[in-house]
């Protein structure tokens, strides 16, 4: 299949969404899917370019079997509500030429959409009802439930057309993935059809993250007595 990853963290990137995307990208490509990812310049977690993409404009590498399209996006130095909404619609601008070129292409299969943020579904929506492919939804956080509770976003209107532009994202996937079966039962009771929703929960490497005793972890160097329950978020 032709496979297309869209999403603004990708490989290099050591941490959170960028590890995953990366590890899928290339596990797809080594099965013999042809795949093509559009995604940023590495930048996270540290919120600032790496040392390797600073002053580059828009280019193409090959990492691992997979052709990456990389684009230039806004970077704040502080993170802040505001400049966080910058910082990813200066992607979705950023990325729109590459998607318009995209049309007169071959066509891909399967358009897989990383979420958050949540409105970088409209892009890989309207490529899909133009040339046929199925969309694949994969949220790794609900961005705006998270804004609600936080309150980093107050104004109910405001909140009320995300909300809705969310819903209608997610309905009109070909399939909704996601992390955690509680992340499961917060978009199912969205609307979403049960028939489209699947568990794709992040992974880790079992060989090399095991548990142990107690008298083997950190509590030692944290100065955590053996008897204390510990709680990891």
């Amino acid at each position: 299949m032709r496979i297309l990853i869209y999403g603004i963290n990708y490989a290099p990137e050591l941490t959170g969404i960028g590890k995953y995307s990366g590890e899928m990208g290339a596990w797809l490509a080594k099965q013999g899917h042809d795949v093509e990812v559009v995604t940023a310049f590495p930048y996270y977690p540290e919120w600032q370019i790496h040392d390797r993409y600073k002053g580059k404009k828009r280019f193409n590498e090959i990492m691992e079997g997979v052709k990456v399209h990389r684009h230039p996006l806004y970077v704040p130095g502080k993170v802040t509500s505001a400049k966080r909404i910058v910082h990813e619609f200066s992607f979705l601008l950023s990325t729109f030429p590459t998607f318009f070129g995209f049309l007169f292409k071959p066509a891909f299969d399967v358009v897989i959409c990383i979420s958050p943020p949540f409105h970088l579904g409209l892009y890989p929506l309207l490529y899909a009802k133009l040339r046929g492919a199925k969309l694949v939804s994969h949220i790794q956080d609900l961005q705006v439930d998270a804004a609600r509770d936080l309150q980093m976003i107050r104004n109910k209107t405001a909140l009320n057309i995300m909300f809705s532009l969310e819903k209608f994202i997610l309905k009109s996937s070909s399939a909704v993935s996601t992390i955690s079966k509680g992340m499961m039962k917060k978009i199912l009771a969205k609307g979403l059809s049960p028939s489209k929703m699947i568990l794709f929960p992040n992974w880790v490497d079992e060989t090399a993250i095991t548990p142990l005793t107690r008298e083997q972890s950190l509590r030692k160097e944290f100065g955590i007595d053996l008897d204390k329950q510990v709680v990891l978020y």
